[in-house]
């Protein structure tokens, strides 16, 4: 698909065809996001003082954690359970065992799992976890899986839908022959509705897409084997504020990531 090279200041992350320019993630994107892992991390102090006044239960610790920490303490249980799907014989368990294993994830980063069927293009119904926009309008954020059982060693984007992902029923026939590479552009950014942003889950790796780049073959690609792995702090604080709902998805106004791309191109 794409020339990579890996973001150097970040573990785990591949600036695919520039998704931002080198020089921008190197020197500038940490800047960027300063003033958000600082408001983050108010938040979970002010959280942690009300639980010890009393003024808040003990359980909401957790929640109150900064997303970037919350990421932290998820890798012992991510790999533990990342070889469950290719222990299990049927796909159907299998696709279950991957939602599963990326939850945990998506739930630190304000995400919770709602599977359904999204339709932007006529006849092709899309498998997703999540969506978010307003109502009557293009798609703001789509959290789209991309696993194909059996398949766990190649590019997601390699990946095809099968009946497994369709509950047993039959395919639709526009899906028949394509890998999600072509999914992408011909049901999702194709469409005359397309979200801007997708986040594409596949087995072990995600990948951030937005439709403006997406021409371009243009992603930021997260290993979270090595992520996880190498806990490297930086690199987390940048996952978080790629990742997280409320720098793709706020709900109103404009979102974290359209003001990073404004100042990625002053510093072309």
């Amino acid at each position: 698909m794409s020339v990579a090279q890996t973001v150097q200041s970040f573990v785990g992350i591949a600036n695919e065809n520039e998704f931002y320019g080198h020089h921008y993630l190197a020197e500038v994107f940490k800047g960027d996001i300063r003033a958000l892992i600082e408001s983050w991390q108010a938040a979970e102090e002010a959280a942690a003082q009300a639980i010890a006044a009393g003024e808040a239960a003990e359980e909401t610790r957790a929640e109150s954690r900064a997303a970037h920490k919350r990421l932290a303490g998820l890798g012992g249980k991510w790999f533990a359970a990342l070889a469950n799907p290719t222990r299990l014989r049927g796909d159907a368990e299998r696709l279950l065992a991957h939602q599963e294993l990326h939850a945990p994830l998506l739930e630190a980063l304000g995400y919770k799992i709602q599977p359904w069927q999204v339709e932007l293009q006529g006849d092709m119904p899309v498998p997703i976890w999540a969506a978010f926009g307003e109502a009557h309008q293009a798609p703001q954020l789509l959290i789209v899986p991309a696993y194909q059982p059996g398949r766990e060693d190649e590019d997601p984007l390699d990946h095809r839908l099968t009946v497994a992902h369709y509950g047993g029923q039959e395919i639709p026939p526009a899906f028949s022959k394509l890998s999600w590479l072509e999914i992408l552009s011909e049901a999702l950014f194709g469409s005359d509705q397309p979200p801007r942003y997708i986040i594409l889950v596949g087995y072990r790796e995600w990948l951030l897409l937005d439709r403006y780049k997406w021409p371009n073959n243009r992603a930021l690609r997260f290993n979270w084997a090595d992520i996880l792995d190498r806990k490297d702090a930086d690199t987390l604080k940048a996952c978080a504020a790629l990742l997280h709902k409320d720098c793709l998805a706020p709900g109103e106004g404009n979102s974290l990531l359209e003001s990073l791309d404004e100042n990625a191109h002053k510093h072309a």
